[in-house]
């Protein structure tokens, strides 16, 4: 019971502060509205996110429920923090032509595994695990087939995958 009240107690600190740095960061940017999320960011940037949105629409219908429920904003952003998880915000840096980093199938797959880390938090209280970030690496996995995203991009998802198998498989003792 005392362990249940200080996780809930340090994740309502957690996200106390991550809504004070959501709102200094929130005026000096224009928000555009698409669906329910709002973006911060310049032109490109808010264009290309809404391409974005708009293939994971068609190519995942799931995972565009799940980003549309669970996140509710996404900042451009020089130095993006971690904290923007606790409360659905994603900060995301640009390229110098304020750009995504990636292409726009890729993002849209990883805001589908931000969607659920943020479903994760505030549903089960459960921050970071190495089942959860598998849980949660496999579903981003399912979105990146559905959009047709680059080859190259799934080898690292399954790099990932596969390190964070053999860590849970330690851990259980052996095999």
């Amino acid at each position: 019971m005392v362990i249940r009240f200080c996780s809930r107690w340090s994740l309502n600190q957690a996200i106390r502060v991550a809504e004070e740095h959501f709102d200094s960061e929130r005026p000096s940017q224009v928000a555009r509205t698409i669906g329910r999320i709002q973006v911060f960011g310049g032109d490109v940037f808010a264009d290309e996110v809404e391409a974005s949105l708009q293939q994971l629409e068609i190519g995942d219908p799931f995972g565009h429920r799940l980003v549309q429920r669970y996140l509710r904003a996404i900042v451009e952003s020089a130095r993006p923090p971690k904290s923007g998880r606790f409360i659905g915000v994603v900060y995301q840096n640009s390229t110098n032509a304020n750009r995504l980093p990636w292409a726009t199938s890729r993002f849209a797959a990883f805001l589908v595994r931000r969607a659920l880390t943020t479903r994760m938090i505030t549903g089960f209280g459960l921050p970071s695990s190495p089942r959860c970030d598998l849980i949660r690496l496999r579903r981003e996995l399912r979105a990146m087939y559905r959009l047709n995203c680059h080859p190259s991009y799934f080898d690292d998802q399954l790099q990932q995958i596969a390190r964070l198998r053999c860590r849970d498989r330690r851990r259980a003792g052996g095999k």
